[in-house]
């Protein structure tokens, strides 16, 4: 019983690392769309390229978390 436990809550956490990547990789877009479009002042700086190329790296970053987390199951039911 300890392993079904287990599982289901390596099984949550991967679901919510793969909610986490889709979140941060939506924000990654459209944060700097945004921006653009609506911003008169400001169109594109160094710092926006640098946290929308962090956030890219992360939203990869955590799916592969996921799939290694995904990877300790166990076997056996």
């Amino acid at each position: 019983m300890a392993d079904l436990i287990r599982n289901e809550r390596l099984k949550l956490l991967a679901n919510w690392l793969n909610a986490g990547s889709i979140a941060v990789l939506a924000g990654s877009v459209i944060v700097p769309v945004s921006t653009y479009l609506y911003s008169a002042e400001q169109r594109s700086s160094l710092h926006d390229w640098g946290i929308f190329t962090i956030c890219i790296c992360v939203g990869f970053f955590l799916p592969l978390l996921a799939q290694a987390v995904l990877g300790a199951l166990d076997d056996d039911p």
